[in-house]
């Protein structure tokens, strides 16, 4: 089941733009087979300079570790799934 949002996050352990994260959308969260939260999650991406791609954006259910939310820090639900527990 499918439990929709829409908020900014940031979605760790990628490289874009020199950082070790990237902005995100989070479109939802689902649990997957194995128990554990997904988010669906549209991030923008940098192209390969050796093709000349530009930006793009791409769409991918996450595992909750890699998704914070941009929220104040120390915010008790900066990290996790539906409810920021990280489960």
């Amino acid at each position: 089941m499918l439990h929709p949002r829409a908020e900014h996050v940031w979605v760790t352990g990628v490289e874009v733009w020199g950082d070790r994260r990237s902005p995100g959308l989070l479109l939802g969260w689902r649990r997957a087979r194995d128990g554990r939260w997904e988010g669906w999650v549209v991030t923008a991406s940098v192209g390969t300079p050796a093709r000349q791609d530009g930006p793009y954006v791409r769409q991918a259910w996450v595992p909750a570790a890699a998704i914070v939310r941009a929220v104040p820090p120390g915010h008790p639900h900066q990290r996790g799934g539906p409810g920021g527990a990280g489960k």
